[in-house]
């Protein structure tokens, strides 16, 4: 009944989904929408259907963009842009939202050879905190009011935000993580700051997956991190046969900013 969109550090529009019982886009003000800002997100929220088998009411849902880039033609831009577009399923009245681009209403031609390219975190956050079972500390500890609220996005959005340093190996992307193995003992070495719950990593381009330790720098000091239940449960690798090399996969609860390595 409510969508939503905004930042990591504000909401820009919070409204009511109206009984349009229509499609399409309601005019050019819906198009070609700015989100400005770290950790831009948009949100559909406030699920009022009832009695259905699949409780849908107990989740909303909504996407973080990541990354964005958008070459077309000779312009270059970075700030994400969204569609308002009306849908009408099942007989109830919603929104969408499409990731797009800049709108002109006199050009809308694309020039052949633009590029655009983008990530975007899908997320269906809890929105009832007496039926979330889970045992996640920051859910747990948030007010029950923000679950059915853009708090709970803007907080995903902001406190997932990833942003990672590497003085040993190349920082490939930063969400989802990967980093490209340096010859040697010591494959990586990185600072990692933000997260949440747990932080995939990939570690790509070793010789061989095995013999690695990955360890994190607490109190000036390399332990080990090991998160085994039985043995090297921890982890995971990756095959790449064609090029005869390896990914290893690691969860890392970060949060705040820590340093890892991983060394032979």
């Amino acid at each position: 009944t409510r969508y939503a969109y905004g930042d990591g550090a504000q909401t820009h529009f919070d409204g009511a989904i109206t009984e349009h019982r229509a499609r399409g886009y309601a005019d050019a003000n819906a198009r070609g929408i700015p989100l400005p800002g770290d950790a831009p997100w948009v949100m559909l929220y406030d699920n009022q259907i009832s009695g259905d088998r699949l409780p849908e009411r107990l989740a909303n849902v909504g996407f973080v963009v990541r990354a964005y880039r958008a070459q077309i033609g000779d312009a270059v831009i970075t700030t994400p842009h969204i569609n308002l577009i009306r849908t009408f399923n099942g007989g109830w009245s919603q929104m969408g939202f499409e990731l797009g681009v800049p709108y002109q209403a006199d050009n809308t031609v694309i020039p052949a050879g633009s590029r655009i390219t983008a990530t975007v975190e899908y997320l269906v956050p809890p929105s009832d905190k007496s039926s979330y079972y889970g045992a996640s500390d920051y859910l747990t500890q948030m007010p029950a009011e923000q679950f059915q609220s853009t708090a709970m996005i803007q907080r995903l959005a902001r406190d997932n935000r990833l942003l990672i340093q590497a003085s040993i190996g190349e920082l490939r992307q930063a969400q989802p993580a990967v980093l490209d193995a340096a010859d040697g003992a010591t494959a990586v070495q990185f600072t990692l700051s933000g997260g949440l719950g747990y932080v995939p990593v990939t570690i790509s381009g070793l010789a061989r997956p095995d013999g690695w330790r990955l360890e994190q720098r607490i109190d000036e000091v390399w332990t080990r991190v090991d998160q085994s239940v039985e043995g090297n449960d921890y982890w995971q690798a990756y095959d790449h046969a064609a090029s005869e090399n390896f990914d290893l996969i690691f969860n890392l609860p970060n949060r705040g900013t820590h340093e890892y390595r991983l060394v032979r």
